[in-house]
């Protein structure tokens, strides 16, 4: 069976859907699928090479700047793979060249990844509309979206809950001791929070001499972290690692015990999962949308109300009571064993494509129209659904039908 992916890639880029791809997609290979990975990116495609090497074909091409390019390009490169299953993920112009793919017998599958204006725009044009542009499946990222999006009622997408799964570790974090403080994801204060994070950070620093922060990956705001730490005369305590591939993620992160995270939102988040993996103990800020289902307060991790008062209570409570530390370690490696490891997540796939399958439909010949037109654009989605601007030309033409 035939399976595309999209995703988008650039140069230090550790967002969690390109983290999965290049996770999820050289399992489907090895499982005996003819998988290509369908990459749009900007400057560079890091992830070709690793994915080439693990029996992924991949197709890649600079991303364009408006939406009807993209959907043209993926109309052509389609119709050379000719896919059984179509993956589009959250990808807005994947979304748009999946109702031909859907027409012609294929199932076509978009993703539903956080709690934020974006995806929840992704799920209402493709899943809750029910027109001719929607998906034939949604995977969402953990229970709390997925029964969200299934009290719509969908009647043309099939709702099912799968998270990326991480791989299981033999690593395994010392959690007795100093405090050592770990951040995994993108160094930005959109969605991230890492400056609130920063400054969340510093008075436990400053009360205990021994602890220790990493941060893992790189962003816009890095070297605005790095002046305030210096600043207060802690970069000595404080390390930035850079970008870091998924494949060396876990090594990175064992060298704490403690993983914080204090998004303004999240689905369920890689980042956590990898480090419960290595028996990280992780302390989050109790903003629903996935967060839940890895954290279970006081039993896999602690969740707190607040980046001040409640954060700095959870972050003392682990620093002197390191038996609470051990247990809440084992619950989580425990925890993510049971529920969301990557092979599992992988089986549900299959699961997916297999019903999926099923009910597409007699397959036809794969025709894109020519031209491509796509609806109006509809809100939550239009930062990626950027339409070229009409031409002089045309603006007078429509002006002059008008009166």
């Amino acid at each position: 069976m035939k399976i595309a992916y999209v995703f988008y890639d650039r140069p230090n880029y550790s967002a969690g859907p390109r983290i999965n791809a290049m996770r999820l997609l050289p399992i489907f290979a090895r499982r005996g699928y003819d998988v290509t990975a369908i990459i749009g990116y900007h400057s560079d495609c890091p992830a070709q090479k690793y994915l080439e090497r693990s029996g992924v074909t991949v197709r890649a091409m600079s991303w364009p700047r408006f939406c009807l390019d993209q959907v043209n390009w993926l109309a052509e490169t389609l119709s050379e793979i000719d896919p059984d299953v179509f993956v589009p993920n959250i990808s807005t112009s994947g979304c748009y060249a999946a109702r031909y793919l859907r027409e012609a017998g294929r199932p076509t599958i978009a993703g539903h990844l956080s709690n934020d204006e974006y995806n929840w725009g992704l799920a209402k044009r493709f899943c809750q509309r029910a027109d001719e542009w929607a998906v034939s499946g949604l995977f969402c990222m953990g229970s709390e979206l997925g029964d969200t999006v299934r009290a719509w009622n969908p009647s043309r997408s099939h709702v099912v809950d799968i998270c990326h799964g991480v791989p299981l570790s033999d690593l395994r974090s010392d959690c007795t001791g100093p405090l050592r403080l770990v951040y995994a994801g993108r160094i930005e204060d959109c969605q991230k929070r890492v400056s609130d994070l920063a400054r969340a950070i510093l008075p436990i620093l400053q009360t205990y001499p021994d602890a220790q922060m990493k941060f893992i990956g790189d962003g816009s705001r890095r070297s605005s972290l790095e002046e305030l730490f210096e600043t207060e005369r802690l970069a000595d305590r404080v390390t930035f690692t850079g970008h870091v591939e998924p494949d060396v993620v876990q090594r990175e992160i064992v060298w704490g015990n403690i993983l914080v995270l204090l998004s303004e939102y999240e689905g369920v988040p890689g980042a956590i999962m990898d480090g419960m993996a290595c028996g990280m103990v992780p302390v989050c800020l109790d903003i629903g949308g996935g967060v839940r289902e890895l954290v279970v307060h006081q039993y896999t991790g602690l969740l707190v109300k607040n980046r001040e008062a409640e954060f700095q209570s959870a972050m003392h409570r682990l620093a002197e009571n390191e038996s609470l530390r051990r247990d809440l370690s084992l619950n989580a490696v425990r925890h993510i064993a049971d529920h969301f490891s990557l092979a599992a997540a992988a089986d549900k796939w299959e699961q997916l494509f297999e019903y999926l399958m099923q009910s597409a439909g007699p397959r036809r010949d794969l025709v894109f129209p020519d031209p491509i037109v796509l609806p109006p654009p509809s809100a939550g989605i239009d930062r990626e659904d950027i339409r070229r601007p009409l031409s002089l030309s045309r603006k007078f033409t429509r002006i002059w039908r008008k009166t």
